[in-house]
């Protein structure tokens, strides 16, 4: 923008914003420099993979502003969530230690109340419940909720948001596991899209669900609307959904808002937290472990404690990446059709970038796909084995196909690495367990397969 209000900025010329929630093909796309930055990355498994990766850093930094906490609500509206012995039971059913220490491999902190641990507000002594099977039954039977002859004290739905599979999917099903120890039987209801998930828990269509919410950087922004009787707002998503009141709460709450002097202000929230982790209107799980991906060669990347939602107008290219490309024999008179779309396929993924390619590459009028006829189509993956483009939509990027293998039982990956590598025919003929995309029948298919880079191939197949 040439009239940007701070002179010389911003650095770059060009921002380009891509939306995939799928951490697999997030993982590819970095992997193959298509996408230079990646925020709010949490997959633990991912974490572990690109920290591996030379031309990549990744960091936790860059999120302490937002505080976002991972937990259990409950809704006060049903029974027997009423009743704070049920809710403190279900508490004690919960170790933090196994998701923080296992499920997250360590990435993620505990949560022990409303404040994040990474707030100048926080405030650790509070009241904790820490795994305790026996104090969670006892709990129950004197609320009346007693195990029947079918070992079940009563059951639940569970609902959890359909995105960030580690932290909510995961986790749900963590809870139906532990909470069935105690004699709870949990349904977990499955949303199919983040509205329908949305629609149940505002209109508090819910028992209980698995949720997110961010403190921001102050309580006023981020904490308040939880907790607050007059925020109950029925419609509205990430406000009082719980339906939960306590009068000393609101005031509280309403002193801390007008409050100047700091120490007296953390005093008082202070006094807000020890309150309701008592109440215990929610089960606070974890500080979710976000982490900002991006390229070593990126200057000013945006880890702040704002992280990505900061400006970037200072960011800039230390180094721009060049991919360093394999080149390919230009085509004779007797080629195969295959290996002018293989060289087409090729050619078109040195001018663009994976994703704008992949648009074309699936584009049937393009001659890259004809699904229909002849079941001509185009794959890309890595020499071992991992998939970064299939314009058929069979498989998605960062599938493993390094264990498929022919009718005579060799590794498919191994046959064509070879044959592109000049070490047989070229096409190659496979009979093997690869179904044809549009029959889905296992047949024999015909492969021409050519080099990308050193580490990638691009092969393009049709089946007999």
């Amino acid at each position: 923008h040439d009239h940007f209000f701070i002179p010389g900025r911003p650095f770059l010329d060009e921002l380009v914003i891509r939306f995939d929630d799928d951490p697999q093909a997030q993982m590819v796309y970095l992997e193959h420099q298509d996408v230079d930055i990646l925020p709010l990355f949490i997959d633990p498994e991912g974490i572990d993979r690109l920290k591996k990766n030379e031309s990549l850093i990744v960091t936790p930094q860059g999120y302490e502003a937002m505080g976002a906490i991972n937990w259990l609500a409950f809704n006060f509206l049903r029974k027997p969530f009423d009743d704070k012995r049920v809710r403190k039971a279900i508490a004690y059913a919960i170790d933090p230690a196994f998701f923080n220490k296992f499920m997250n491999r360590g990435s993620s902190v505990r949560a022990t109340g409303p404040i994040s641990p990474f707030s100048v507000f926080y405030e650790p002594d509070v009241r904790m419940y820490d795994l305790d099977l026996k104090k969670a039954g006892d709990l129950l039977d004197q609320a009346g909720l007693t195990v029947k002859t079918n070992g079940i004290r009563f059951s639940v739905t569970l609902d959890y948001i359909p995105i960030i599979p580690s932290q909510q999917h995961d986790m749900a099903f963590y809870m139906k596991r532990q909470l069935s120890k105690i004699g709870i039987d949990v349904r977990v209801r499955i949303s199919k899209d983040f509205k329908e998930w949305a629609d149940h828990i505002s209109t508090w269509d819910f028992d209980m669900t698995m949720d997110v919410v961010y403190n921001w950087g102050d309580p006023i922004i981020g904490v308040h609307r939880t907790y607050l009787s007059n925020n109950i707002r029925k419609g509205v998503l990430w406000s009082n959904t719980q339906n939960y009141r306590n009068d000393k709460v609101d005031a509280i709450l309403g002193r801390a808002a007008m409050e100047m002097d700091l120490p007296l202000r953390k005093k008082l929230y202070s006094e807000f937290q020890r309150m309701v982790t008592e109440d215990l209107p929610v089960v606070w799980l974890n500080v979710m472990s976000y982490q900002t991906v991006y390229n070593k060669n990126l200057g000013n990347p945006p880890i702040s404690i704002w992280g990505i939602h900061s400006p970037f107008d200072e960011l800039y290219w230390k180094k721009a990446p060049v991919k360093t490309y394999v080149s390919i024999e230009p085509l004779g008179t007797e080629e195969t059709d295959l290996e002018q779309v293989g060289h087409k396929a090729i050619n078109l993924l040195k001018q663009k970038r994976l994703l704008d390619a992949c648009e074309i590459l699936e584009d049937q009028t393009n001659s890259y796909l004809d699904l229909e006829h002849s079941g001509l189509h185009v794959i890309g993956f890595t020499t071992n084995g991992s998939v970064f483009l299939d314009n058929s939509g069979q498989m998605k990027p960062g599938m493993d196909i390094s264990g498929l293998r022919d009718l005579m039982g060799h590794s498919i990956v191994e046959q064509l690495v070879r044959s592109r590598d000049g070490q047989g025919d070229n096409p190659i003929r496979i009979d093997g367990v690869w179904p044809n995309p549009v029959t889905h029948h296992v047949g024999t298919m015909n492969v021409w397969c050519g080099k990308l880079t050193e580490d990638d191939c691009i092969c393009v197949l049709r089946w007999e």
